[in-house]
């Protein structure tokens, strides 16, 4: 996803995501670039165990979202 993400929103969704899907989900892991921060946002999570560190800067680099998500019957 192409530019940057509302931080509310994205948690909204990824925590709805994470209740209803978690045992399914068995890992998910991405970079994020979130609405109001510089650095890069990165997830970690396995399960219903999130994980939210602060990356490097953005630097110039055009900003975009990727999240991977390994698990059992995932559309």
């Amino acid at each position: 996803l192409e530019g940057q993400l509302d931080p509310d929103k994205f948690n909204a969704w990824f925590g709805q995501l994470v209740q209803s899907r978690g045992d399914d989900i068995y890992r998910s892991k991405g970079i994020l670039s979130v609405r109001g921060r510089a650095e890069k946002i990165v997830l970690h999570a396995v399960h219903r165990v999130v994980d939210v560190a602060v990356g490097s800067p953005w630097n110039g680099e055009p900003r975009s979202s990727k999240i991977v998500f390994i698990g059992k019957d995932l559309n």
